[in-house]
This record gives structure tokens, C-alpha cells and sequence, in this order.
């Protein structure tokens, strides 16, 4: 029996400053890494763009209404031999443990689990030069791994962001169980495992100590004209990946050369 597909999906605005190390990091692990840019106007296209020319699994497509636009692309690998991955522009996973992570997969280990959830870094300060990054842990902050089982699925419609929709069934008989692998491990020790740069800046474009937020007003401007979908009630970044603790991890296993 082959192998089950290992899908990457990245939906972007503005991330010039991770974007490559993002993607860079996930190549090895993924088959295909769909990249959604929503008309970034700081050169993100144009890098992705570059490192599509040298690697075919990258698949690079300009959208304009993410709530419409970005889910699609993933909704054939339902009940398919297949995980997607959700990797954000601003979201670095640890290369070596993602091999470790793809071994398992491979091997059967998570088949009968919906989701995969393990440890993020949601960072505000990610220094390579230093080979570390300061943020709050999650857990006990909030961690947002997206890693999926579509396997288990019979249909996942777009109904809004990609992977955040409710429009969902399983195959009949599943129970949609999440593997928490931050109950088996520390950080140190965990194969899954991400620098989540949410409070770092993520653009150029981005003024120095500014946090990029996602308004509701913005969400609701993204909505207009579109009497199934409601724009949803947004806490603020603070409130999603703060916490009380801001602790420091050496990095040194999440930097490797760029592809």
C-alpha cells in the first residue's frame, strides 16, 4: 500500500520576513505545499514565487477572498489517504522532528487520530543571528496545529478560512479523536513543534514594534455580499496567544539552509 499524501496548505498577506523559512522547513516533509497569497504587496509572492521555480511541489495561486478562496484546494483529499498540513507565513516547524512526525505517519501510528496537536512558541522575538526566540508556550497558551486525517472524512466544505469551517462529516462510525503529543513530551523532546511568530514582526511593510492584528472590520468588509457567511467574533491576538510567562528556547534545530 502506498504511503498516505502529505499535503501542505499556506494562506498569506504581507510575511516577506518568514515566508522562506516557513516554507523552507516544511518541503522535505510535505508532497505538495499549496501556497494562497492574498495580493501581498511586500514581495511575498515574488519570493514564493523563486522557490517555485527550483521546487515543483510548491504550487503558488493569487486569491482575493480567503473565505471563499482558500479551502477549495483541499476539499478532493477528503477520504483520501491523506494529512494536511495548515502552515501559516509566520509559523516555523522543526524540520528534523516533522521526518520523525512523517515516519510515524507512514508507519500507522496516528491512523485512527483526526488531528495531531503538539507544542507552539507564539513568539515575540525570534533572533536566528542568536539562535533563539522568546514567546509564551502553548500550552498552557493557545496552540494551533493543523494537521488532519482527511482519510477519516467523508466531505469538508468551504464555508470559510481553510481548515476552520464546521461544514464537515466523517465516515461513518469515526470518532474525530486528537492526538495531543504535548502530553507525551517536552518541548525539547517533541518532534511537532513551531515558532509561531504571531507577535514578531512578520513584513517590511510592518512598522517596528506594531503587532499585525486581524480587525473584525476587515473581516466584515471580506463578508460583504455574502449572505452564508457571517464574519466571526475575533478576540484579540493578546488574547488568543498571550499568556502569563514569557520564556526563551534555543532554536538551533529549526534553522537549516533555505531552499
Amino acid at each position: 500500500m502506498k504511503p498516505p499524501k502529505i499535503i501542505g496548505i499556506s494562506l498569506v498577506q504581507n510575511e516577506n520576513i518568514h515566508i522562506k523559512w516557513a516554507i523552507s522547513n516544511i518541503i522535505d516533509f510535505c508532497d505538495k505545499i499549496i501556497v494562497l497569497d492574498n495580493y501581498s504587496s511586500d514581495g511575498t509572492y515574488d519570493i514564493v514565487e523563486n522557490m517555485a521555480k527550483k521546487c515543483d511541489k510548491i504550487k503558488l495561486f493569487k486569491i482575493s477572498n480567503p473565505l471563499v478562496e482558500s479551502h477549495p484546494p483541499i476539499e478532493k483529499y477528503a477520504g483520501e489517504r491523506a494529512w494536511v498540513f495548515g502552515v501559516d507565513g509566520d509559523e516555523i516547524y522543526d524540520p528534523n522532528g516533522l521526518t520523525k512526525i512523517k515516519e510515524e505517519i507512514y508507519d500507522g501510528k496516528y491512523d485512527n487520530y483526526w488531528q495531531l496537536r503538539s507544542y507552539f512558541l507564539n513568539a515575540t522575538i525570534v533572533d536566528k543571528d542568536k539562535k533563539e526566540a522568546k514567546g509564551y508556550l502553548a500550552p498552557p497558551s493557545r496552540e494551533a496545529t493543523k494537521l488532519h486525517n482527511f482519510h477519516l472524512l467523508k466531505y469538508w466544505k468551504s464555508d470559510t478560512e481553510r481548515l476552520h469551517g464546521r461544514n464537515k462529516a466523517f465516515k461513518d462510525g469515526i470518532d474525530p479523536i486528537k492526538f495531543n503529543l504535548y502530553d507525551e513530551c517536552d518541548w525539547e523532546d517533541a518532534n511537532l513543534r513551531c515558532i509561531h511568530a504571531c507577535f514578531a514582526k512578520r513584513s517590511t511593510n510592518q512598522k517596528e514594534g506594531k503587532i499585525r492584528f486581524a480587525p473584525r472590520e476587515v473581516m466584515k468588509r471580506r463578508c460583504r455580499d455574502m449572505k452564508d457567511i457571517k464574519a466571526p467574533d475575533i478576540p484579540s491576538k493578546i488574547d488568543k496567544y498571550g499568556g502569563e510567562e514569557l520564556i526563551t528556547k534555543d532554536i538551533s534545530d529549526f534553522i537549516i539552509k533555505e531552499k
